[in-house]
């Protein structure tokens, strides 16, 4: 992925699903009838920023557990702390604005609309870029989801799975390369790493 992309859906992300450490996050009226800090949201990406259009593996949509996330962030006072700071400027019953700052991955403005009931459609405008085309993403509160399904994941058949199935046959024979030369240690790594791929796609 693109480095603007990913810093445009790390911001919505973290306002959506309140993921980011030691933020606190002000939740838009909007949103106060959705578990921000848990379940499961259908995050699908309508305009790439500048108007581009999504990466294939974020094409079509993807699944982000957010209870999976926090209990593997670990929900510790102790944890990893964030200088990013949001701030609620507009705060209505259709619609929220949110600016999120950080020192380190710039600034962005989200623009929250309702679409339906728990649907709501973001717009992240970067603040230093005033005149791009921003990113656009629709979002949608999904229900409760466990903390040990996997963080993301996909719809059984949506492209992305249907590619990742089908390679799974290469990658299956390079993991068992792999750990013929890694030992059981690193043969456990590697296993654990094809469970995570076939759990993106509701794979035993």
């Amino acid at each position: 992925m693109k480095a603007s992309f990913v810093l445009s859906v790390a911001a919505a992300l973290a306002v959506a699903t309140n993921l980011a450490a030691a933020v606190d996050f002000p939740v838009p009226k909007l949103m106060s009838d959705v578990p921000t800090d848990s379940g499961k949201w259908k995050m699908e990406f309508v305009q790439g920023p500048d108007g581009s259009k999504a990466p294939a593996m974020a094409a079509g949509g993807m699944m982000i557990c957010n209870t999976a996330a926090k209990a593997m962030a670990g929900d510790r006072p102790d944890g990893p702390r964030s200088d990013c700071q949001v701030k609620l400027v507009e705060d209505g019953s259709s619609r929220a604005v949110m600016e999120y700052r950080c020192p380190d991955r710039g600034s962005s403005r989200t623009t929250i609309t309702r679409l339906a009931s728990r649907s709501y459609e973001m717009t992240v405008q970067q603040l230093d870029r005033p005149a791009a085309k921003p990113m656009i993403m629709r979002m949608s509160y999904m229900g409760p989801c466990s903390a040990g399904d996997s963080v993301m994941s996909y719809e059984k058949d949506s492209p992305v799975c249907q590619k990742m199935r089908a390679q799974m046959p290469a990658l299956e024979k390079n993991a068992k390369a792999s750990c013929a030369r890694a030992g059981s240690a690193g043969c456990e790594a590697v296993e654990r790493q094809l469970a995570q791929f076939r759990a993106m796609c509701g794979d035993k």
